[in-house]
């Protein structure tokens, strides 16, 4: 390592008048971090606080493939998608379908950590007014407005998506089956009702 990088820089310290000495970040800060590609997969999420803006679909350690699935299948079977539109409609659905949920959830972590911290400093307070000798009423804290207005534009974007796309599936399906009965024999026609 070059020596001029490990050079200490010597200040003072204003309060307690010692000295104090730093290296350079640049010669230490580059040591740090994992090496190896199980270490880096190991830390890959350690910065992740709410998965809302999350690349991936299904973020890993919050969320499971399996149920992804799991739901994607049901909604294939409801919807019944023919054809490349279709089918690309119904996974637009389940993708904003899958992040309104993880919506849904981060708000509701939010609620129970706020009462979580409002149970706290309740039971660090007596129960009992000493003047009015009535027990205090335990107020619900509300998640923070940072948290709240961060989930409402996650969220509003998503829930637009996912109507748009039901609705456009709905329009192409409803065109589709309008077609189909036109080919079909007038006997064997259903009746429309």
């Amino acid at each position: 390592m070059d020596p001029e990088k490990l050079k200490r820089v010597e200040r003072q310290d204003t309060t307690t008048g010692q000295i104090l000495s730093q290296e350079p970040s640049r010669a230490t800060g580059s040591k740090g971090g994992p090496k190896t590609k199980a270490g880096k997969e190991r830390v890959k999420y350690n910065a992740l606080k709410h998965g809302l803006s999350a690349k991936k679909i299904v973020v890993p350690g919050l969320e499971k493939a399996e149920d992804y699935k799991a739901m994607f299948r049901r909604l294939r079977k409801a919807f019944r998608p023919k054809g490349p539109a279709e089918e690309l409609l119904v996974e637009t659905i389940m993708h904003n379908v899958w992040k309104r949920d993880r919506s849904v959830r981060a708000e509701a972590t939010a609620f129970a950590l706020a009462a979580e911290k409002a149970r706290e400093s309740a039971e660090a307070e007596p129960e009992f007014d000493d003047e009015a000798e009535e027990p205090r009423h335990r107020y619900f804290v509300l998640p923070s407005t940072r948290d709240l207005k961060r989930n409402a534009r996650y969220a509003v974007p998503v829930n637009r998506a996912l109507a748009r796309a039901l609705e456009t599936l709905q329009e192409l399906q409803k065109a589709r089956l309008k077609a189909e009965r036109r080919q079909q024999p007038k006997g064997e026609r259903e009746e429309d009702t």
